[in-house]
């Protein structure tokens, strides 16, 4: 059983959205709008906070002021935080629906709308699949920052760019690992967070460069708008184009990113598919035991193998 090559993967994602262009785009339309809403919810919110804050905070409340500012001041700013941190995670949880509506269509199963927000019914589970690959991805995030920070300060020293570029590699290294995360997420939700993620590294293991692959091949006109677009804004007689390029790039973008979590959808099931046949060989395959009986002869014993998810939570187990 060999994987489908990166030809086969985009032929399959264009017959599953066929007839389902107009249906996708809608579903992303409706997760821009849920987000730019929030976002503008907080927006309104933190004005209206201002807005208390400084009538509380005026100088004819006079020495009530300061202990007002000490106390409420505190409070609003946690409270601001908190609303900001449970924002931006509500989302990526719902980017997590995105992915799981794509899941289902590359399946040829029956994706809806509803699909959105079908992780907020496992709402820990997914927030703490979230936050270990949050803490995992800053991990590689730290070197890249340093070499930010320290180009900023000392510009003229060449091996801080050499150690930006492979802090960058190793960035983008971390990214492709928890690449298939969501669709793991929407497969195996009740597993557990280490399991998902393991699951993701094993899928991705010597498959990197055919994710990025898949992904060049799909956006490639992507890239050459936003080719357009820099060459506009390097030679001002074409900056006009700039703005034609920016609406041509959102208009693409919106029609090719169903195109590409479809195609993920399906390089992602392909893998798994792959390792599930892989250990089913295991399994079908016997363990010859010479056991002496009676009239010596020699008995074949059939011994199964472990699958992917048993073995991958026999080894989170041993590691927890």
């Amino acid at each position: 059983m060999q994987n489908l090559s990166l030809k086969e993967i985009r032929a399959r994602a264009r017959g599953q959205l066929r007839g389902k262009w107009g249906k996708s785009v809608l579903m992303l339309l409706t997760y821009l709008g849920v987000v730019f809403g929030g976002l503008f919810f907080l927006f309104m919110l933190f004005a209206i906070f201002a807005v208390i804050a400084s009538v509380m905070f005026s100088s004819q409340f006079g020495e009530m002021s300061s202990i007002l500012t000490t106390g409420l001041g505190a409070s609003a700013i946690a409270i601001g935080i908190a609303i900001y941190v449970g924002l931006i995670l509500c989302v990526y949880i719902l980017f997590m629906g995105v992915k799981k509506y794509f899941n289902e269509l590359a399946r040829g199963n029956e994706a809806n709308l509803a699909l959105l927000f079908w992780h907020f019914t496992r709402f820990w589970k997914t927030a703490w699949v979230l936050v270990k690959v949050a803490l995992a991805m800053l991990l590689y995030m730290i070197p890249y920052v340093v070499f930010l920070l320290l180009i900023r300060q000392y510009g003229d020293n060449p091996w801080l760019y050499v150690g930006l570029f492979f802090s960058y590699i190793g960035l983008m290294y971390a990214s492709l690992r928890y690449a298939f995360v969501p669709f793991v997420l929407a497969d195996y939700s009740d597993q557990t967070a280490k399991t998902i993620i393991k699951i993701s590294t094993r899928l991705m293991k010597g498959n990197m460069l055919r994710l990025i692959g898949l992904g060049l091949t799909i956006c490639w006109s992507v890239l050459a708008v936003v080719a357009v677009a820099a060459m506009s804004i390097i030679y001002p007689p074409f900056g006009v184009l700039v703005i034609v390029c920016i609406v041509a790039f959102y208009i693409a973008l919106l029609w090719l990113l169903p195109y590409l979590y479809t195609a993920m959808a399906v390089m992602y099931q392909d893998l798994l598919a792959q390792v599930n046949h892989q250990h089913a060989q295991m399994a079908q395959s016997t363990i010859e035991m010479h056991v002496e009986v009676d009239n010596d002869v020699e008995i074949q014993v059939e011994q199964p193998q472990e699958s992917m998810l048993s073995d991958i939570t026999k080894d989170t187990e041993k590691d927890g």
